[in-house]
């Protein structure tokens, strides 16, 4: 939230020094904004980069099942058990409840630093496009909709810049 409010302060302050200074008049012409999060799902290699990421959070989740419907056994057969046997299987859910609490804890790290990584990269990738794009059109300034309070539809160069990324 503190971010988006920079951001948006910052797009404001440059609104008001173009009305002040007469930017308009001295040669900046164009303004236009994106909608980063709707290019990024759009982009083809984005896509097929979340999908794999997705395939194995689906392979994490299988394990984690498969040891808690172990614990949940064990769990089962210490119930059947007298005090000393019952004891030892406890220890071994403890055991393979801490098992799991650190894969998750694993996996979630893992893939969280996957998606990151993967994130940068395309949006390296689509701000670079981005920037081409800028310079073939002719715009001054491109900025990201979702940190702005309000901008002219018209200005909206989303659907151009995701054609753009898909001639790529």
């Amino acid at each position: 939230m503190r971010k988006k409010f920079i951001v948006m302060a910052v797009v404001s302050s440059l609104a008001a020094a173009f009305a002040v200074t007469g930017w308009g008049e001295t040669g900046l012409k164009k303004i236009g904004f994106i909608d980063l999060d709707r290019v990024f799902r759009a982009y083809p290699p984005a896509a097929a980069a979340v999908g794999g990421l997705e395939e194995q959070l689906k392979a994490k989740e299988a394990e984690i099942e498969k040891l808690l419907g172990e614990i949940r056994q064990l769990r089962a057969e210490s119930e059947l058990l007298a005090d000393q046997a019952r004891v030892r299987k406890e220890q071994e859910i403890a055991r393979k409840t801490l098992q799991l609490r650190q894969y998750t804890e694993e996996s979630e790290i893992e893939i969280n630093r996957r998606l990151f990584q993967t994130r940068e990269k395309m949006l390296e990738e689509i701000f670079a496009r981005v920037t081409v794009y800028a310079r073939e059109q002719g715009y001054d300034f491109i900025f990201r909709s979702e940190a702005t309070a309000y901008f002219d539809p018209s200005l909206d160069l989303t659907d151009g810049i995701i054609e753009a990324l898909k001639k790529d």
